[in-house]
């Protein structure tokens, strides 16, 4: 079986200040696998308690070192107020990212997307922002687990 070639067509965008409510949770590089855990206390169980949401969910990696990251899995809010009990909230100040669409079963695709991001970012002048924030928007394309292979996702990486 030959190996499937992935493309992505970089722009940058500029959403503004973003909301956030969800867990958060510090991880190693060896322990990113256990990010769905996370997800599994939102996603499914608590989606719908969420009553100022916009409908999209966002994967929040930031404070990126060389030993790891922090992750928070949040739904993205129109407001702050009436979040949730036992969820942690996030105001994301605007930035401007490089953003890339993932398309087909996007879930394997995540560290390719990242891979490409940073030699673009590289090879066109850019910095990423000092604390190396980057955003998984899960939107309504976003299959979850009914039709991988027909699902997308953004990956934004904010730049200087």
């Amino acid at each position: 079986m030959s190996e499937q070639i992935v493309h992505f067509e970089p722009k940058i965008v500029e959403p503004g200040e973003l909301l956030a409510a969800g867990f958060q949770q510090a991880y190693t590089w060896e322990t990113v696998d256990q990010i769905s855990k996370l997800w599994d206390q939102v996603y499914t169980p608590r989606m719908h308690e969420f009553v100022n949401g916009t409908g999209t969910c966002l994967g929040i990696c930031y404070q990126c070192t060389e030993q790891g990251f922090h992750y928070m899995a949040a739904a993205a809010l129109t407001t702050l107020e009436q979040v949730p009990a036992g969820m942690e909230t996030m105001t994301i100040p605007a930035h401007r990212y490089v953003a890339v669409t993932v398309q087909g079963d996007p879930l394997k695709k995540i560290g390719a997307a990242f891979e490409f991001i940073e030699k673009w970012i590289v090879e066109n002048g850019h910095q990423r922002l000092d604390n190396a924030l980057a955003l998984e928007v899960y939107d309504e394309r976003f299959t979850n687990d009914t039709d991988l292979e027909n699902s997308a996702l953004d990956i934004y990486v904010a730049i200087k």
